[in-house]
């Protein structure tokens, strides 16, 4: 399938989600305890996700009989990619960035969690622009990849962490959901980075994961949060971008 195509079906996927999560926010929850009220909003959620994860499962098939040892592999990033990519790097740093400066406001909760996500969002997204640089002048580092999966496994237990003592699970699974998708994708990015091969389910991994990224917008946070979310989307629409299909 044309990468231009199935990056504007994750996108309007993704749009829909953003939507029906607003609409699942605004309408299941009691606005003042968050106690679930009762709404047809979350069974159109899970319907939601359901076909997100069918809808990837069936754009990551191979065509035309092809076996997926057939079809593996990155293209180097180029053009649109190289650009998606660049700016997913630079809106990680921005978000850490942001992180540190709610720390500087004494707007965050919790001031050494807030620097310690700000320094490693700021090293995820140098890695990802670093490993670019690298790869344009020749260069190789085949680790620097692993800096965004480390970022994201932190930030993954920071939001359960953050969330845990909560009894409403259908009230934060979205983002510990986007978390979870975030750190397989670059899982598989930066294996494909070591190693030079590309798993079978990277072509579902990285359009689902941008699909729970612009739902997860949705959920209330801090515009620093928002950022790595949207950093993390954008740069995965970069390697998206370069599967060959």
């Amino acid at each position: 399938m044309n990468h231009l195509l199935i990056i504007l079906l994750s996108l309007a996927v993704g749009a829909v989600g953003f939507l029906l999560r607003t609409f699942h926010l605004r309408t299941a929850f009691d606005p003042e305890t968050l106690l679930p009220v009762g709404s047809s909003a979350s069974w159109l959620l899970v319907l939601f996700l359901l076909a997100a994860v069918t809808l990837c499962l069936i754009w990551g098939l191979p065509g035309r009989g092809r076996r997926l040892s057939e079809v593996r592999g990155f293209d180097s990033p180029e053009g649109p990619a190289l650009s998606l990519i660049t700016a997913g790097g630079f809106l990680t740093i921005l978000a850490g960035a942001l992180s540190f400066a709610q720390v500087l406001q004494r707007t965050a909760e919790n001031r050494i969690i807030s620097m310690g996500l700000g320094l490693l969002a700021i090293l995820s997204g140098c890695a990802v622009i670093g490993d670019l640089f690298l790869r344009r002048r020749g260069g190789e580092n085949k680790q620097i990849m692993m800096a965004p999966v480390l970022f994201y496994v932190v930030w993954l237990l920071t939001i359960y962490r953050t969330y845990a003592a909560y009894p409403v699970t259908s009230y934060y699974f979205i983002q510990i959901l986007a978390a979870a998708a975030l750190v397989y994708a670059f899982y598989l990015v930066s294996g494909w980075r070591c190693c030079g091969e590309e798993h079978a389910a990277t072509r579902v991994a990285l359009p689902l994961a941008v699909i729970l990224c612009c739902t997860a917008l949705a959920d209330p946070g801090s515009w620093s949060q928002r950022g790595l979310y949207a950093g993390g989307a954008v740069t995965l629409l970069g390697y998206l971008a370069t599967l060959r299909y």
